[in-house]
């Protein structure tokens, strides 16, 4: 998602650009465009069309646009809305849609904005921080529709950030102590960070007494839509952890790895023991799960403020 929005701006104009015949007006009024001469755009496309150059989904988008920014906005939604019935591509929908939500809001027709804003959200539109900047938008900011919309956008631009699968793990998050299981010497210290807008969770480890330190990455994965783990410690090791599923306050992957005396299968879990507490427990098997052995356990309580 990171420039969804920006991508289909430049494949929406470059693909538009190179499906049309020369038309040397609309070239010079797209030079007009590109430097936001708006007023000399407006002029040399309205000239290129009375020429008999032709109106397209793109020259009629960028008419409505140069429009817009003359504050002009019943001319704009006039070529805005005829940019819709020239076939537009489908990457150009969205942009055309929130441009005429701005103009129909500038213009005070709330309910068109609102039609419009809707249409390019459901076509993929999610810039929200245009949205949250437009000017045109003040008068209906507090507007229930107008918040839901907004809140739509925010949930296709960072979609993690309010999926309660993607949030389970979100217990682990913050500064820790880390001790062993039972104990009261400090073994290490761990900051666990949410990152990419809540699409993973970044763990830094340091131990205490010895110079051990690793980082993991924990994310739902998007092919199986469990949760996994890539370790990368310093000593070189790389371990994933996959399966992961968060069940009765635990989050609980596995793994296996190969070794002399045959696979050793490993199971690691997270006990969410409240907002100060998490014990993280390792055990791993050599007869395939019939008994296991512990590897580590650690309890982590949150660093004091």
């Amino acid at each position: 998602m990171r420039s969804f929005y920006f991508f289909s701006i430049l494949l929406f104009f470059s693909c538009a650009v190179k499906a049309q015949p020369s038309q040397p007006l609309i070239a010079k009024a797209d030079t007009f465009y590109a430097k936001q001469d708006w007023r000399a755009a407006a002029k040399a496309y309205e000239n290129a069309f009375a020429n008999g150059e032709t109106q397209t989904a793109l020259t009629c988008n960028k008419l409505g646009f140069s429009y817009f920014n003359l504050g002009q906005y019943g001319l704009a939604i006039k070529n805005l809305e005829l940019s819709l019935t020239k076939n537009p591509l489908p990457s150009g929908l969205s942009i055309i849609h929130s441009r005429l939500a701005r103009a129909y809001a500038a213009n005070s027709e709330k309910d068109k904005a609102l039609e419009q804003l809707d249409s390019a959200i459901a076509h993929g539109y999610s810039n929200v921080p245009e949205i949250e900047t437009s000017k045109e938008y003040d008068k209906i900011r507090n507007d229930t529709t107008f918040k839901n919309l907004v809140s739509q956008a925010t949930d296709k631009l960072y979609p993690c950030l309010h999926n309660a699968h993607a949030r389970e793990f979100d217990f682990w998050i913050g500064d820790w102590d880390v001790y062993p299981t039972g104990g009261n010497q400090i073994v290490g210290s761990s900051k666990i960070e949410m990152e990419a807008s809540g699409c993973f969770i970044l763990e830094n480890w340091t131990a205490i007494g010895y110079p051990n330190t690793g980082k993991s990455m924990n994310f739902v994965d998007p092919v199986t839509n469990k949760w996994k783990q890539v370790w990368v410690g310093s000593g070189g090791a790389v371990t994933e952890y996959v399966n992961g599923v968060y069940k009765d306050s635990v989050m609980q992957f596995e793994s296996s790895s190969a070794t002399p005396k045959g696979t050793m299968k490993i199971r690691f879990r997270f006990f969410n023991q409240g907002t100060d507490q998490v014990r993280q427990f390792q055990e791993y098997s050599m007869d395939d799960g019939k008994t296991w052995n512990v590897s580590y356990d650690l309890t982590y309580i949150r660093k004091k403020k």
